[in-house]
């Protein structure tokens, strides 16, 4: 059994664009079909994204879990 796991997608569009569609927690239950629901639970001093909370559903089970990020500057 793998404990790893990794895959890439190509996308065409503007770095910018990408980020923000990233960060647009609360709306991944409309794109990520396993996102049943996505509640930012936190912001940092800045207003960005801190503490979000998750529920999944998959293969008949649910979990919930609590993602911290943390937003700095891309090195392009």
């Amino acid at each position: 059994m793998s404990d790893r796991a990794a895959q890439t997608t190509l996308i065409n569009a503007p770095l910018q664009k990408c980020l923000d569609v990233a960060c647009d927690f609360e709306r991944y239950p409309d794109w990520a079909k396993d996102v049943k629901e996505a509640v930012v639970r936190g912001r940092d001093g800045d207003g960005r994204v801190e503490l979000v909370e998750f529920r999944a559903s998959a293969l008949g089970r649910s979990t919930r879990y609590t993602l911290k990020y943390e937003i700095g500057r891309a090195h392009v």
